[in-house]
């Protein structure tokens, strides 16, 4: 009787523990974008010091494959964990060994390697995983790692960290929620914008462009009308700018997502974090891309090569281009920064190169020590896409 009052005693003081952890989430999670929340290293390592685990890790769906996908991206790291590890992609989490990762109770692995094949975690053994879920949405999964040799988890502790986990999501739910309602509000204020410039300004230019050309036939010197039929076609090419300004606010205002503004948000949101704007070129019948799967791992391979040049790069300026030429699909980047010798160990590299394959296409890397680096990615388009 003693043992099992101490045991509830204890199961007390975790669920209390927990409870308190959760209920510092909201200080933590914040968001710098929708797909980009803040805190989430600071929410790993909560996680794992209440699961009394070495390693804690925070798996988020890769953007466009939340509903079915199995890759996923580690959005948030503990103490311990290799620096180099954070934003790496992972393809099919847990396929090999068949594991149900949604609508799922938290549940306990032998060791990572059935979830994570990853040598960085080869001293640990009993694995908690618990999914990241609130309000029927999966939002990713919360893997805490013990060390070898450490205790296993308790059924308070799998309890508890289901709990926690939906905490995570919930407040996770709460950033976007505030992120959407702002991107509302932006894009009434953008179509304000565009219809004012529309139904206003251009109106107002083109008049006194066809002023200036009634008034040139009037214009007593050859000069003064060389002068008028100036400045009239400089009011045509300011029309056609205003135009070009107004559909870029509609595009951004989310009335047209086209392949091509798909591929501008993936390229903004995977830049936020460079001190810099990459060059950027699209190529032209990029809209006419209707094929999901080459185009979700288009966006994919965009978001794995700047995330690159963010994390290991040191690079001053990028060169970015995508372009469809023929049957294929190119994307080309080339950054400044320092380089590396090619034959050594690959991460996301790796996770390019499958989806070329996969694709039938090929993943080809130009590097140098302090010159920079091109990667060309090239797969064929399917027909009638």
């Amino acid at each position: 009787m003693a043992l099992e009052n101490a045991q509830l005693y204890q199961d007390a003081a975790d669920r209390a523990r927990w409870l308190t952890a959760s209920a510092s989430l909201g200080t933590l999670l914040g968001g710098e974008s929708l797909h980009h929340p803040r805190g989430l290293d600071e929410v790993a390592e909560l996680a794992r010091r209440e699961s009394r685990a070495k390693y804690a890790l925070l798996l988020t769906p890769i953007v466009g494959e939340a509903e079915t996908g199995t890759s996923y991206r580690i959005a948030g790291i503990s103490e311990h964990v290799h620096r180099h590890l954070a934003g790496r992609v992972l393809l099919d989490v847990g396929s090999r060994h068949h594991l149900a990762l949604r609508n799922t109770e938290p549940f306990v692995l032998a060791g990572p390697a059935q979830l994570l094949p990853l040598g960085e975690f080869a001293d640990g053994q009993a694995t908690l995983v618990a999914e990241l879920i609130a309000r029927g949405m999966h939002s990713g999964l919360l893997v805490m790692i013990r060390a070898r040799g450490a205790e296993d988890y308790r059924p308070v502790e799998e309890q508890m960290a289901g709990i926690f986990a939906a905490d995570i999501a919930q407040g996770l739910g709460l950033v976007q929620m505030h992120h959407l309602r702002e991107e509302v509000l932006l894009y009434l204020e953008r179509e304000r914008i565009a219809r004012d410039l529309h139904d206003i300004v251009i109106q107002r230019i083109f008049a006194a462009g066809l002023g200036i050309s009634a008034l040139r036939k009037q214009l007593p010197s050859e000069a003064a009308r060389e002068r008028a039929a100036g400045i009239a076609s400089e009011l045509d090419t300011t029309i056609a700018e205003l135009r070009a300004t107004i559909y870029s606010l509609r595009v951004n205002a989310g009335q047209s997502e086209t392949p091509s503004s798909r591929m501008l948000r993936t390229i903004r949101l995977a830049s936020e974090p460079l001190e810099f704007t990459p060059a950027l070129r699209l190529g032209d019948n990029l809209d006419a891309l209707l094929d999901e799967v080459t185009l979700g791992n288009l966006l994919a391979v965009l978001t794995e090569a700047l995330s690159n040049v963010v994390r290991h790069a040191r690079a001053h300026a990028v060169d970015l281009a995508v372009e469809r030429t023929g049957d294929s699909l190119r994307l080309i980047l080339h950054d400044d920064g320092i380089g590396f010798l090619p034959g050594g160990p690959e991460s996301g590299l790796a996770n390019m190169r499958q989806r070329a394959a996969e694709l039938g296409g090929e993943l080809r890397i130009d590097s140098t020590p302090g010159e920079g680096t091109t990667l060309h990615w090239i797969v064929p388009v399917p027909a009638g896409s």
